[in-house]
C-alpha cells in the first residue's frame, strides 16, 4: 500500500492510521480476516462496521465508562441487530455487572482479561479473540 508503515507482531499486519479510502486496497490483500480497529465509534466508521460479517465491541463497564458503552450499544442498534454475528466484549468485571448489563441490552457479553500494553501484544492475546474470529 504505497509507503505506508506495517508492522508484523506474532505473523499479524498492523495498518496504523489507515484511512476509509484505502480499505479497498487492503480487503483486496488477500487476508483470511481483517481486524478494524475503529478506535473510537463515530458516523464515519458505521458503514465498514456493517459490512463486517462479525461485529466485535470491547469496552468497560466500569462506573467510569459504563456510559460510553450504553451510548455506543444504543447507537449502533439504530443501524444493525444487536443478535447473531455481534459479540460484546468487556474487561474483566464483576459477574453480576456483566450479567445485569447483558440483560438490559438483551445481548451476550464476555470478560476479557486486560491487555497492560496494547503495543506490546503477547502470543497468548490473539487467542483471547480466536473464538470470535475464526
Amino acid at each position: 500500500m504505497g509507503d505506508r508503515t506495517v508492522f508484523d507482531i506474532h505473523g499479524v499486519d498492523y495498518y496504523p492510521d489507515i484511512t476509509p479510502d484505502e480499505l479497498p486496497e487492503l480487503y483486496n490483500q488477500g487476508y483470511h480476516i481483517l481486524l478494524l480497529d475503529f478506535g473510537s465509534f463515530n458516523e464515519c466508521c458505521i458503514n465498514e462496521f456493517l459490512r463486517c460479517d462479525r461485529k466485535l465491541v470491547i469496552g468497560s463497564l466500569a462506573p467510569w465508562n459504563i456510559r460510553q458503552y450504553r451510548e455506543l450499544l444504543e447507537s449502533i442498534s439504530h443501524y444493525t441487530n444487536l443478535g447473531e454475528g455481534f459479540y460484546c466484549l468487556t474487561r474483566t468485571e464483576s459477574p453480576k455487572q456483566i450479567r445485569d448489563f447483558s440483560r438490559l441490552y438483551q445481548i451476550s457479553i464476555s470478560s476479557v482479561p486486560s491487555i497492560s500494553d496494547p503495543f506490546y501484544i503477547k502470543k497468548e492475546h490473539f487467542s483471547i479473540l480466536q473464538e470470535f474470529i475464526c
